[in-house]
């Protein structure tokens, strides 16, 4: 019974070049062919004892005379176990098959290659965010180790699946360039002056067959993310060379025109990857950090929000500035009417603020003859109270309906002073004036807090006013008001006197 083992010898092997299901290779059983790139065929197999599943790849037949591919066949399986990393495809076994083509054995992935995700359409731009930065991550590695890809593209990312959950490998370093310690192989060219890589991913400087470095990794990436956002290439061409004529002349059309849900900071960072300067290409830092902004910004919408534009801001500093300026001068004014008011040919000034209306005059009597006289005008509150220069607080509030019946006055306080209402009358006023920000009580009720002092309409009568200032022992007032009449208080350092209650 024909026996087909690779053990039987190269001559069966090399007149039937692929290997037969159940065929051993190294310690593991063939099952069958799962894939086939330019350099060799990947097989399915399975170690018969412990029923571990793994993927040999097993050099094509026509390269295995080509001294500088089967180099680079080794380099792959040696470079992998360098850089030994998660997201990289684990390599364990290197051999050679008795007909001298050479394979090795690396870890069997369950799910598909990006390039078949990719068949059925794009993707979002967080899921081709997600995956990016996973295989950001695995080139950080490779590049720390030395190694430089050189052939990323989407059929090099296989998406695998597991229990649920997705994760990354990225795949096939047999091109790879080892950046600083010499290349066993042509940067650029095989010996057959076939050209290294993809065209539909290769930098303008790995097509000219330049001296590289971790750029041009960068410039495939940024191919990969285009079409991973867009479903499409950035450049359509018939053949290869136009293809290659594209990356070294023609600037990559914005991937927002295809994929307009692209955000544009994602957008511009793509074109920029795909910069024909490779001077101009951000780093991998630079796109990894883009990519945390960007997830960032959704789980945070008060990121996303951009920043006010320059000319915004500047409008919105002037009217600031031109609203701050007008109340300056609106309390300059009122403060000069109300302090020009004792004059027997002032009026009074109109409320700087709508916080009390102005007390007006009594009306006079009319003759008996004259019609009935007009009714009298309701009770309204006191006339507004403006702190002399030098006081920084704001004005107060309106105040509250009068509440105290017996001399029928209420109180409205801020930072600033009080605001009383008296019996429509004729009232007097007392005027205080203190050197230091302080808070003030008349006759038992606080009407200012850190204030100078200021004119205060009350009623006529007697009155009791007491000042705290701050590390100074309080200051009682007390003073007798006409109709008509102010009484003035001036308390500073010279009038600062112990408390007569003997408490503060």
């Amino acid at each position: 019974m024909p026996d087909d083992r690779v053990a039987d010898g190269p001559t069966e092997l090399a007149s039937t070049p692929e290997l037969k299901a159940g065929m051993e290779i190294g310690g593991y059983v063939i099952d069958g062919k799962i894939g086939e790139g330019g350099m060799g065929v990947v097989y399915g197999a399975r170690h018969p004892r412990i029923g571990k599943r793994a993927a040999i790849k097993v050099l094509a037949p026509m390269y295995c005379g080509d001294a500088t591919t089967v180099s680079r066949f080794e380099q792959e399986a040696r470079l992998v176990n360098e850089i030994r990393h998660p997201n990289i495809v684990d390599v364990f076994q290197f051999g050679e098959l008795p007909d001298r083509r050479s394979y090795f054995v690396m870890e069997w992935l369950e799910g598909e290659p990006l390039g078949a995700r990719l068949e059925r359409g794009p993707m979002t731009w967080n899921e081709t965010v997600e995956i990016l930065d996973v295989i950001c991550d695995a080139l950080e590695a490779a590049h720390e180790a030395g190694v430089i890809h050189r052939d990323l593209k989407s059929d090099n990312v296989y998406l695998v699946t597991s229990r649920g959950k997705r994760t990354v490998k990225l795949l096939d370093f047999g091109l790879a360039k080892l950046a600083g310690r010499g290349d066993p192989a042509s940067i650029a060219k095989t010996r057959s002056g076939v050209l290294v890589g993809t065209p539909s991913y290769m930098s303008p400087e790995q097509a000219r067959g330049k001296d590289i470095d971790t750029r041009t990794d960068i410039y495939s990436l940024g191919v990969l993310a285009y079409k991973m956002l867009t479903g499409k290439l950035p450049f359509a061409a018939d053949n290869p060379m136009d293809m290659i004529l594209a990356h070294l002349q023609t600037a990559p059309p914005d991937p927002s025109k295809l994929a307009p849900a692209t955000p544009a900071r994602l957008s511009r960072l793509v074109v920029q990857m795909m910069a024909k300067n490779a001077d101009e290409r951000p780093t991998l830092v630079e796109v990894r950090k883009l990519f945390a902004d960007l997830r960032n910004a959704v789980s945070n919408p008060a990121i996303a929000a951009p920043a006010p534009a320059k000319h915004a801001r500047t409008k919105t500093i002037l009217i600031g500035a031109s609203l701050f300026l007008a109340g300056v001068i609106t309390l300059g004014i009122v403060w000069y009417t109300q302090v020009d008011s004792d004059e027997p040919h002032a009026k009074p000034a109109p409320p700087a603020e709508p916080v009390a209306t102005a007390t007006p005059p009594p009306a006079a009597p009319e003759p008996a003859a004259a019609a009935p006289a007009p009714a009298p005008p309701p009770p309204v509150d006191a006339a507004p109270i403006v702190e002399p220069a030098g006081s920084d607080v704001a004005p107060p509030t309106p105040a509250p309906p009068p509440t105290d019946p017996k001399k029928h006055r209420t109180k409205a306080t801020d930072n600033s002073v009080g605001t009383w209402s008296v019996d429509p009358k004729t009232p007097g006023e007392i005027m205080i004036f203190i050197d230091r920000a302080s808070t003030i009580e008349l006759d038992g009720s606080v009407i200012a807090n850190g204030s100078k002092g200021g004119r205060y309409s009350v009623a006529p009568g007697h009155h009791d006013v007491r000042v705290k200032t701050p590390a100074r022992t309080a200051v009682n007032r007390s003073v007798d008001v006409e109709p008509g009449g102010t009484a003035v208080i001036r308390i500073g350092d010279a009038q600062s006197a112990p408390d007569e209650s003997g408490s503060d």
